[in-house]
This record gives structure tokens, C-alpha cells and sequence, in this order.
């Protein structure tokens, strides 16, 4: 492990450390085993810092999936049933970190990838093409061969299909 990247780490910990606590007992409700889940995540990532590669994903990132991770043991272990809506939220943590919005991002991607998975092939081609790579209702039609008019069929089907595939994931 590099120098730098060791101290990058600690840098990052001294900075995030309390806002992922917060996070955590937002989503748990119980302070203790926030402290807890935060530092098992932050040993492990420092055991592992080695594995760590920055051309993949953003140190936040790395270590949100770990904590991630570790949360979904904790309610599986725990058999953990209270709705979130009723733990109590601290009062300061109305305020998004850039950590919360990495983890928000990355359940967001894995909600998108997951309902799109379930899309009939042609769908998700088509919604592949116009969100993502950003072809026109026409250059979709021409790759596919079919017409413009249908296309347009498709997508909306598509698009129903997976808000009714993000619904039953509870993300929209």
C-alpha cells in the first residue's frame, strides 16, 4: 500500500467519519451499533486498502459498497423490521453528505440496472439507446429495423414496464 493512499484514507476518515455515523443511525436508529458498523467498515477498507483501485470508483464510493454491505447484514442478523420511517431521525442530518449521495447514486444505479433487467430484450434495448447512448427516435429505428412510430410504442411501454419494475423495488 502506498504512503499516499494510506494517508488519503485517514484524511478521509478524520473527514467523513461522524457524517457516516449520522447516516448510519438514520437508516438503524441505534447509535452504538452505528459506531460500530462505521468502524468494522473502516478497518476493513483499511485492511483491504491495497485492493482499493481509484480508476474504478471514488474512495466515498469503495467505501459506501462496504458499508452497504455490512448494513444488510446488520438488518438480516438482526432480523431487523422497523419500517424507516419510524426511526428517529437526528435532527442536523437533513442535510446531504457527498457520501450520502454516493450511496444514494449507487442504490439508484442498482435500482435502474435491476428493473432493467426485467424489461422484455427489444425494451431495454431501446431504452439502452435513448437515455444512455443518446440515439434519436429515427437512428433507433434504422439500427432495429423497424419503424420510428413503433419505436416510439416501445419506449412508452418500456418506460411503464420499468416505473412499474422501480415501484415494486420501493424507489420511485
Amino acid at each position: 500500500m502506498s504512503k499516499s493512499l494510506q494517508e488519503t484514507f485517514e484524511i478521509f476518515f478524520k473527514e467523513n467519519s461522524n457524517n457516516i455515523i449520522k447516516y448510519v443511525v438514520k437508516h438503524i436508529g441505534n447509535i452504538e451499533d452505528a459506531r460500530d458498523l462505521t468502524q468494522e467498515t473502516f478497518a476493513s477498507c483499511f485492511k483491504d486498502l491495497d485492493r482499493y483501485d481509484s480508476e474504478k470508483s471514488s474512495m466515498s464510493t469503495w467505501i459506501y459498497v462496504s458499508l452497504r454491505n455490512r448494513m444488510k447484514n446488520y438488518y438480516r442478523d438482526k432480523k431487523y423490521n422497523v419500517p424507516i420511517e419510524e426511526v428517529d431521525i437526528p435532527q442536523n442530518a437533513d442535510v446531504k453528505t457527498e457520501i450520502e449521495q454516493s450511496i444514494d447514486l449507487e442504490q439508484m444505479r442498482n435500482d435502474i440496472s435491476n428493473g432493467l433487467k426485467l424489461l422484455p430484450v427489444l425494451q431495454r434495448k431501446i431504452i439502452i439507446m435513448k437515455y444512455f447512448k443518446h440515439f434519436s427516435t429515427k437512428e433507433i429505428s434504422k439500427i432495429l429495423n423497424i419503424t420510428p412510430e413503433y419505436v416510439r410504442v416501445l419506449l412508452s411501454r418500456a418506460l411503464k414496464n420499468l416505473k412499474k419494475n422501480l415501484d415494486k423495488s420501493g424507489y420511485v
